[in-house]
């Protein structure tokens, strides 16, 4: 996942645990997440589609469109 930061500057990323299961003839899920240092922190996605065509697309936009920002300690 993109780190939260000003998007003129040269981009980073936050490393998160992905578990991603298709079922035959069935839905397509993803979940993602990251825990952070800081008690009661932490980022936790999931994302379920028809198909895995419309997952690869959908968790293309998670990373894209969301944008984590790691609490100070």
């Amino acid at each position: 996942m993109r780190w939260g930061e000003d998007l003129e500057a040269p981009e980073r990323r936050v490393e998160v645990l992905l578990l991603e299961q298709a079922a035959p003839g069935g839905r397509a899920t993803a979940v993602m997440a990251r825990l952070f240092a800081t008690a009661g922190s932490s980022v936790y996605v999931s994302v379920s589609c028809p198909d895995a065509p419309s997952l690869a697309g959908a968790r293309a936009d998670v990373a894209t469109r969301l944008q984590v920002l790691p609490p100070s300690n």
